[in-house]
């Protein structure tokens, strides 16, 4: 879930779960949400789109809506209330998903625009945008490893996180050992890289210009990261293990689960809130702070959470 500027919008995605995913627009005044993409079926043939084409040269057109499943989002604002929008798609193809948004009056729209296809043993789960069209993408594990999310239990090192652009295509940056990257986030001027090492309970920072990292520990798995306007980082998560979120395979599966945030400035690293699943919400994903009121998405029944910041305990 990512916030459009200077508006009322919120831009959200969901994974193939018995159905097919959309990304749907929520308006945060009226508490509704409208799917965006796809609305019809020539919206989303193949091989259509209409303005500049986005992403890498090699993507063969658009993504089957029947089996769109989407994990990570990030937004690049652009000029004139536009935006482009990047997807993480492991339904029908593991790929990151170029959206241009027209958010002006009314509903935003959307019109896909490309994509970035992933090699085969990439599990792509987060994206961030850099300077200059560039983007991060976590790649969660080797989907071809059958033990991956037993060594996720352990803290394992396994994964990696990806640089692509337009001219250099995919690279590995060196983040140091973390055990299944998923949240990404950078700060506004692309020089820090924040990434969630989920299974290590980390978040790692990365200084981009000089190479250098730090770790700080966390209380939790950390899944997404949202920085706000004021450069803070949001970071939601589930407090148990791997191994139980691996297993939650039926309809319900309630876990605990905490927000944190961490304000780059002072380099304080506080406690939101932990509470426990519910059928309603099993565990939080993303935790998204817009106009003093948090906005919660995660496992559970098709709905968003919102409550005054900070949350009550």
């Amino acid at each position: 879930m990512v916030a459009l500027p200077r508006g009322h919008w919120l831009i959200g995605g969901g994974m193939h779960l018995g159905r097919s995913a959309h990304v749907i627009a929520i308006d945060i005044w009226r508490k509704r949400s409208v799917p965006v993409w796809p609305v019809d079926a020539a919206a989303a043939q193949p091989g259509r789109s209409t303005g500049r084409r986005e992403g890498d040269a090699g993507c063969p057109g658009p993504p089957d809506p029947a089996g769109l499943s989407l994990n990570g989002l990030a937004l690049r604002p652009l000029r004139d209330a536009q935006a482009l929008l990047y997807a993480v798609n492991t339904g029908d193809r593991r790929a990151v998903e170029i959206f241009a948004v027209s958010a002006g009056a009314g509903v935003p729209r959307l019109a896909w625009r490309g994509c970035i296809p992933m090699p085969a043993h990439v599990m792509p789960n987060a994206v961030a945008p850099l300077p200059g069209g560039g983007l991060v993408i976590s790649n969660f594990y080797n989907p071809d490893d059958p033990a991956a999310w037993a060594r996720m239990d352990q803290g394992v090192s396994m994964g990696q996180v990806l640089a692509w652009s337009a001219r250099t295509g995919l690279h590995p940056i060196d983040v140091g050992p973390v055990s299944g990257p998923n949240g990404l986030e950078t700060s506004r001027d692309g020089r820090w890289l924040y990434v969630s090492d989920w299974g290590g309970r980390h978040l790692v920072i990365v200084d981009l210009r000089r190479g250098t990292r730090s770790r700080l520990s966390l209380p939790f798995l950390p899944d997404n990261l949202r920085r706000l306007a004021d450069g803070t980082i949001m970071i939601a998560g589930q407090a148990t293990r791997p191994l139980a979120i691996a297993a939650c395979t039926q309809a319900s599966c309630p876990q605990p689960w905490a927000v944190a945030r961490y304000e780059p400035r002072s380099r304080r690293l506080s406690l939101v809130t932990r509470q426990p699943g519910s059928s309603v919400m099993n565990y939080v994903t993303t935790a998204l702070r817009v106009d003093g009121t948090l906005y919660l998405t995660g496992r559970g029944e098709g709905q968003i959470l919102y409550s005054a910041d900070p949350l009550p305990p």
